[in-house]
C-alpha cells in the first residue's frame, strides 16, 4: 500500500485542515485528525514564540542538504515552468529558480543542494525536496538576528591577505624560545604534550551555544557555575571541533577555557570581564556572528587560522586549550 505526506498550514488561527495541496481527499469523518492538527497548531505557537525553528546549517554533519532562513524580496516568472526567487539575509543578496511563484516574506528554505558567490551575490541549488516554509511574524526566527549569515567565500587573493593577517609570526623571537608549530595528528598520536604548541587548522563545529559559552567561575573554591551565578567572575568555555590535512576528514576536540583570561583575544568584542551590566543579547550576536564566521571563512588549505594550544591534563586524560591567538575577524 502506497503513502504520501500531507501538508497542513501552521497558522494557529486556522480551525479547518487548510491543507497545502488540496488535491487529495482526506478521510477524517470523526474529526480526530483535524483536533491533533488544531493542537500542534495551539503547541507550536507557545513554542515558535520563543524558539528558533530546527534547521540543518551548512555546515551540519548530519545531512548533505543545509536550510536557510532568507527574506523574500521578489519573486520574477522566468518561463511556463520556473520562477527566479530574490532574497536577502539583510548583509547580501541571494537568488534560486523555484517551480512555483513565492509571496514576499520571511521564509526557511528547506533542503537546499548547493550554492555559489559572484561578488556579494549567491545562487542557491535546490533539488526535488526544496520548498519554502513561512516564517509568520510572530515566530521568533521572524527576526533576522536569528539567522544563519553565510558569507562570500574568498578569492585566491584575498584568501593570501588573509592568511598574513592570522599569521602569528613573532620578529625578534628567538628560534629557542618559539612555540613548536605541529600538525593535529600528533597530538592525536602522542596524546600528550607539556608544553605549548601552534597549529594552523579550520574549524568544522562548534558544540557550544552562547548561552552555554557564558558561565561564572568562582576562583576561591576553583569551580565553574551558570551564568546567572551570583558568585563568581565571568569565563567562558567553549568546545570547537578542529581539522587539518594530516587527519584525513577526522575532527579534533579543542576547547576555549577564559578563567585566567588567557584565549579572551579570541571573541574580540565580547570579553568575559565586560560582560557585566550590557545587554547579553547583543553579545549572542556578536558570538553568533563570529562562530558562523569560523566555519564558513576557515579552510586547512587555503585560510588556515593558527592558534596556541595548551594542554591541560587532570591525571586520566589531556584536553587543548587556545591560550593565544592571531586571529583578525
Amino acid at each position: 500500500m502506497g503513502s504520501f505526506f500531507r501538508f497542513f498550514s501552521g497558522d494557529h488561527n486556522a480551525s479547518s485542515y487548510s491543507a497545502i495541496d488540496n488535491e487529495v481527499g482526506l478521510d477524517d469523518s470523526e474529526g480526530k485528525i483535524l483536533n491533533l492538527i488544531n493542537k500542534l497548531r495551539a503547541a507550536s505557537k507557545t513554542h515558535f514564540s520563543k524558539n528558533a525553528i530546527p534547521l540543518y546549517s551548512k555546515n551540519s554533519k548530519l545531512s548533505s542538504d543545509f536550510d536557510l532562513i532568507l527574506k523574500v524580496q521578489s519573486s520574477i516568472k522566468t518561463d511556463s515552468n520556473s520562477y527566479k526567487i530574490h532574497m536577502t539575509n539583510t548583509v547580501n543578496e541571494f537568488e534560486i529558480s523555484y517551480c512555483d511563484d513565492v509571496p514576499n516574506g520571511v521564509y526557511k528554505i528547506r533542503s537546499i543542494a548547493d550554492l555559489s558567490w559572484a561578488g556579494k551575490k549567491c545562487t542557491l541549488v535546490g533539488n526535488d525536496y526544496t520548498c519554502f516554509l513561512e516564517i509568520p511574524s510572530w515566530m521568533k526566527s521572524h527576526e533576522p538576528k536569528d539567522w544563519e549569515k553565510l558569507i562570500p567565500s574568498k578569492t585566491g587573493t584575498e584568501q593570501k591577505a588573509r592568511r598574513e593577517k592570522i599569521g602569528s609570526k613573532n620578529v625578534g623571537e628567538k628560534k629557542s624560545d618559539r612555540t613548536p608549530e605541529i600538525e593535529l595528528r600528533s597530538l592525536v598520536d602522542k596524546n600528550f604534550h607539556h608544553q605549548n604548541v601552534k597549529v594552523s587548522c579550520e574549524f568544522v563545529e562548534v558544540f557550544t551555544s552562547y548561552e552555554r559559552a557564558l558561565r561564572k567561575f568562582d576562583a576561591k573554591n576553583f569551580t565553574e557555575k551558570s551564568y546567572e551565578s551570583q558568585e563568581g567572575e565571568y569565563i567562558y568555555n567553549i568546545h570547537f571541533a578542529v581539522t587539518d590535512s594530516s587527519l584525513n576528514g577526522e575532527v579534533f576536540n579543542i576547547y576555549l577555557y577564559t578563567f585566567d583570561g588567557k584565549g579572551a583575544e579570541f571573541l574580540s568584542g565580547i570579553d568575559p570581564k565586560k560582560v557585566y551590566g550590557k545587554n547579553l543579547l547583543e553579545n549572542k550576536e556578536k558570538y553568533d556572528h563570529l562562530i558562523n564566521r569560523l566555519l564558513e571563512e576557515s579552510d586547512f588549505n587555503d585560510a588556515p587560522i593558527e592558534l596556541t594550544l595548551s594542554p591541560l591534563h587532570n591525571g586520566k586524560e589531556t584536553i587543548y586549550r587556545i591560550v593565544d591567538t592571531e586571529l583578525l575577524l
